[in-house]
């Protein structure tokens, strides 16, 4: 077996990782001065398409799977978060500060819309699409791995 593919899963989660940490780093002057530029866009984008990509490539492996849907829920719950707050002024505690690793990759939202109030609702749609792309795949792989062993 082909050490890339034994190891496909561990390969992508890193990935993951790692492109998080460095959508946060690049986008992160942004996000703490509260503009949005060309470049926060770029990064914005480029982080979607990583996703989306790792979708693709990965749709056969059940843990890379649960992984992208489980962040595409912290990231969904940390959005709405910063929605709250931007719009009651309300902290969550320490949330807010939990939240911000998974809202800060999407800052290049704010470009498009021009106001982070009407970023949120963009973010929310990106993401929600995101989250059901990795369920909907995990769980026809689950139905098609069912189909072929009882099958």
């Amino acid at each position: 077996m082909n050490i890339l593919k034994k190891h496909s899963a561990a390969i992508w989660i890193c990935s993951a990782i790692l492109v998080l940490i460095a959508a946060n780093i690049l986008n992160f002057n942004d996000m703490a001065y509260g503009r949005g530029n060309t470049q926060s866009l770029i990064v914005t984008l480029c982080y979607i398409a990583f996703w989306a990509a790792l979708l693709i490539r990965s749709a056969p492996n059940k843990k890379v799977l649960m992984f992208s849907a489980v962040a595409a829920a912290i990231s969904f719950v940390s959005v709405v978060l910063g929605y709250i707050t931007n719009v009651t002024g309300f902290m969550f505690g320490g949330a807010v500060f939990f939240s911000l690793p998974f809202i800060t990759p999407f800052f290049g939202c704010r470009t498009v819309t021009g106001e982070l109030l009407f970023a949120y609702p963009v973010m929310l749609v990106v993401i929600a699409i995101w989250l059901a792309a990795s369920i909907v795949l995990r769980v026809k792989l689950t139905r098609k791995r069912r189909l072929n062993v009882s099958g």
